[in-house]
């Protein structure tokens, strides 16, 4: 988790330039994806999966999150972050149900019943 500690104070002073109108919504936004696509958030992301692959619904839900902020910034989700938030609301994650109530518009009958299907026949890593 030492990535953690590395990503830290860059994205709390991107996020303070920010609130004291230093920088544009926009640019905190290229800042902040420039840095979870680095290799260091690449780092956490995995320990998050591992995590997450266990059966942690919070982490399930975050790797929903991130997959999403990261693959797409003209849609609103990807199939990605979709199989992982409704692998968190299987897995109990009461704030999931939420999250997919707002993502389900965004995608095809397909692409829901893919998720569906990667959901059903995921089991928890050893």
């Amino acid at each position: 988790m030492d990535a953690w500690i590395e990503i830290r104070e860059p994205l709390k002073n991107i996020v303070q330039q920010n609130a004291a109108g230093a920088i544009s919504d926009e640019k905190l936004y290229a800042e902040v994806t420039a840095l979870l696509r680095g290799a260091r958030m690449n780092r956490i992301i995995d320990d998050l999966v591992s995590v997450a692959n266990h059966g942690c619904g919070a982490a399930q839900a975050m790797t929903a999150k991130i997959s999403s902020l990261i693959r797409s910034r003209k849609r609103k989700a990807d199939p990605e972050s979709l199989k992982w938030m409704m692998l968190a609301e299987k897995s109990g994650y009461t704030p999931a149900q939420a999250s997919l109530e707002i993502l389900m518009p965004y995608f095809k009958p397909e692409e829901i019943a893919e998720a569906r299907a990667w959901v059903d026949a995921w089991r928890p890593s050893d």
